[in-house]
């Protein structure tokens, strides 16, 4: 068995969420879509990832990097799912070929299944670890 704490959390807020939400009409991008929340799930785990990197989940960049990495020199790849430490970091090849960072980073947003079809306040976003483009690539 596992132990959740041993991964870095962040819990996702109200405030999050509203500005996620508002986010949403302005970084939506044409592309296949695996869930309804596809979109929601990346905005947060960007702020996710500004409040594990800055302390403050409005230092992101969102809607201010449309085609540029999330982060200098860092993407950041977000599922919700069921958290559970055997899930590997998806990029899709279409994706890895045009957009190089030094590193990719997986947050997974803790849903309590993989059909859901919303994320709630007080859900857990895992900071799972991160990979080069390079190990990505190979």
């Amino acid at each position: 068995m596992f132990d959740k704490n041993n991964f870095r959390n962040i819990e996702i807020t109200q405030e999050m969420l509203e500005k996620a939400n508002e986010l949403i009409v302005k970084t939506k991008v044409n592309r296949t879509i695996a869930s309804k929340i596809d979109t929601l799930t990346g905005i947060l785990g960007e702020f996710v990832f500004a409040e594990y990197l800055f302390g403050n989940w409005e230092k992101n960049y969102v809607s201010k990097n449309k085609g540029k990495e999330d982060f200098p020199g860092i993407e950041i790849k977000t599922s919700a799912f069921p958290f559970n430490p055997k899930l590997n970091l998806l990029v899709r090849e279409d994706y890895a070929k045009k957009r190089k960072p030094q590193f990719y980073v997986q947050i997974i947003i803790d849903v309590k299944n993989s059909k859901a079809e919303n994320i709630i306040q007080g859900t857990k976003a895992y900071i799972c670890g991160y990979v080069t483009a390079d190990m990505v690539d190979k």
